[in-house]
């Protein structure tokens, strides 16, 4: 647990699944848990954000067991891509309970096109949901377990989930 801190993180290998905590305490309000390394293996990767924390991934990672971030102390964070291909691993992605998903600009091309991008739960640090300063294609797309079908998303489609310039290509290859 990072408590009172802004830290790097990494490189780490995932030989099974693992879940890596903000932390618990008042006095890590508003810090960074930076990913810079990369994040390899076939486990899942699981954030347990809160206190106003901003998770930033920035490496090319190749993990494959899946990225699942939200906040069971019912606190939100953010999850910020300022990253390479691939920075969220190579399987499916859920933006859960008070999380939000800020995929910033020039980092298109972080979440793999095959895969099942989900949104469920309260918003995180931002207004919205998922936050597009870049172009993102995934296999499907889902709001709060309803699949939202192939076509091109963005703040205009879904303007109480989805902010920024961006947008959201579902291609429906899964």
């Amino acid at each position: 647990i990072f408590r009172t801190h802004n830290c790097d993180l990494g490189p780490v290998e995932l030989v099974g699944d693992a879940e890596i905590w903000g932390g618990a305490s008042t006095s890590g309000h508003s810090k960074t848990r930076l990913f810079a390394k990369a994040i390899t293996g076939p486990g899942k990767l699981t954030i347990n954000g809160v206190n106003k924390n901003t998770i930033i991934f920035e490496a090319a990672n190749s993990f494959t067991g899946g990225f699942d971030a939200s906040s069971s102390m019912k606190q939100a964070f953010r999850v910020l891509v300022r990253g390479k291909k691939g920075s969220l691993g190579k399987g499916d992605v859920i933006i859960g309970d008070n999380c939000s998903l800020v995929l910033a600009k020039d980092s298109g091309g972080v979440i793999p096109n095959d895969v099942t991008l989900s949104l469920e739960g309260a918003n995180g640090s931002s207004p919205q949901k998922l936050v597009l300063d870049a172009g993102e294609t995934v296999g499907a797309f889902f709001i709060d377990g309803k699949d939202q079908g192939v076509g091109t998303f963005s703040s205009k489609t879904h303007p109480e989930y989805i902010g920024g310039a961006g947008t959201l290509k579902v291609t429906g290859l899964k």
